[in-house]
Order: structure tokens, then C-alpha cells, then sequence
């Protein structure tokens, strides 16, 4: 088979497929289908949600889950309901997470977000549930297609060694700990470091004994109470 009668077959394959939908749907008639956007593999959507790194200094923050309108744009903010999907979620409801009763695709628009808010456990480093959402109604609006009726959104509070820790600017730091680490982003005021180009090696070797200095006095006030590997060593003496 040719190049160009491959392309016109495989374009004419997308039309109809699209020409199907859209039958499907009815969108000829007027009807406007709201749902959750799906990914780029048009696959349901997913969202990875980090408190250590999208808000490391809330214990709660909110999470956008983008819905997409097929049809007409709206004239009026319609009504939108939303619950869970129990056997998929880990999260407590009202403890966790929290729903609004409030919610509303916005007219005039194509793509708006339902938004909710998402707590972090106390503990650091602790947080790690699931909530699966499931869009019920939108009021005058049809919620189809069906599979992308459902986004699963992942909480976490998690770190990874940045690359810079073991460049000689950062070796007052000591061995790297996802809570030391995770302790240096709060001491930082939520500054997330990409790399140290900012910095000289005094100037940062300053900061790294500010932040020892901090430990030491949370540690006196029975905060920032974490030990090595031998459960005795306070771990901010890791720091030199």
C-alpha cells in the first residue's frame, strides 16, 4: 500500500469514527454532554496530587479535576453533582477529603474544573489515599460518555532525593533522608529547590547551619523529634 493511500484511509477511518460519536451522543440535537476531560491517551483521567511539593506548608489544599462540555456553550452555570466511588476510594470522607454541595460548570465556557479540598495527615510523610470521583448529574446537561464519568485523584506527602544533594555546595546537608529533606523544604519557607546555581558555597553553607540551628531548637520543644537508623542518633547531628 502507498504512502498516500494509506493517509486517505486512515483519515477517512478518524472521520467516521468521530462521525459515530458524535451520532452516538446526539449532539445534533441539541443535547450538551458534560464529563471528566480524559488524558492525552484518552484514557479516564488521573491526578497525582503531592502536598510535599504543590503546598508543603498547608495541612489542606484543592484539588482541580477538569470536566469537558460537548455541545453548546452553556447560558447559564448549571448544577453539579458528584459523589464516590467507595470500592475505589481509601480516603475518609469529612476527614480527608470534602466535597462541596456547591459545584457549577460555569457558562460561556468549554472546559471548567470541579474543585474540592484535600487534608494532609498530621504525620509526615504519611499521607497516601485515594479518592474516586463520580460525576452523577449537571443539571439540563447529559453525563456520558460513561467512561469518562469517573477521575481517580492520588494524595500523597512524598519526597525523592533531589540532584543537587550530593553536589560539595550541599555536602554540609550529611546523608540524604526523605524527612530531613522534606524538614529543609518548611525550614525554606516552601521554596522547592531545582538547583543551587542561586547560591554560593557561603551562602549556602549558611543556610545549612541556620537549619541545623532551627532543628536543634524544634527538637528542645519536642517538635522535629526524628533519629538515625539506630534509633538514638538525633538525625539533625547528620548535619555538619
Amino acid at each position: 500500500m502507498n504512502t498516500l493511500r494509506y493517509i486517505y484511509l486512515l483519515a477517512v477511518t478518524v472521520l467516521l469514527a468521530a462521525s459515530c460519536r458524535e451520532e452516538k451522543l446526539k449532539t445534533y440535537s441539541g443535547d450538551n454532554y458534560i464529563h471528566f476531560s480524559y488524558m492525552k491517551d484518552r484514557s479516564p483521567q488521573k491526578i497525582e496530587f503531592n502536598f510535599a511539593t504543590e503546598a508543603p506548608l498547608a495541612t489542606s489544599a484543592e484539588v482541580n479535576a477538569e470536566m469537558s462540555l460537548w455541545g453548546y456553550l452553556l447560558d447559564k452555570d448549571v448544577k453539579i453533582d458528584v459523589s464516590t466511588v467507595d470500592e475505589l476510594t481509601t480516603g475518609s470522607k469529612d476527614k480527608d477529603y470534602f466535597l462541596p454541595t456547591n459545584s457549577v460548570f460555569k457558562k460561556g465556557l468549554a472546559k471548567d474544573f470541579y474543585k474540592f479540598e484535600v487534608r494532609r495527615k498530621k504525620e509526615l510523610l504519611e499521607t497516601d489515599y485515594t479518592v474516586a470521583l463520580h460525576l452523577d448529574s449537571a443539571e439540563g446537561c447529559i453525563c456520558e460518555p460513561k467512561e469518562f464519568s469517573i477521575v481517580i485523584v492520588h494524595i500523597t506527602d512524598r519526597v525523592s532525593e533531589p540532584v543537587w544533594w550530593k553536589q560539595s555546595i550541599a555536602s554540609r546537608l550529611g546523608p540524604y533522608y526523605d524527612i530531613k529533606y522534606r524538614l529543609f523544604i518548611i525550614f525554606m519557607n516552601g521554596k522547592i529547590l531545582k538547583n543551587l546555581d542561586e547560591y554560593s558555597g557561603i551562602q549556602f553553607a549558611d543556610i545549612v547551619s541556620a537549619f541545623k540551628k532551627r532543628w536543634k531548637e524544634e527538637w528542645a520543644k519536642g517538635n522535629w523529634k526524628y533519629y538515625c537508623e539506630d534509633g538514638e542518633t538525633p538525625m539533625y547531628e547528620t548535619i555538619k
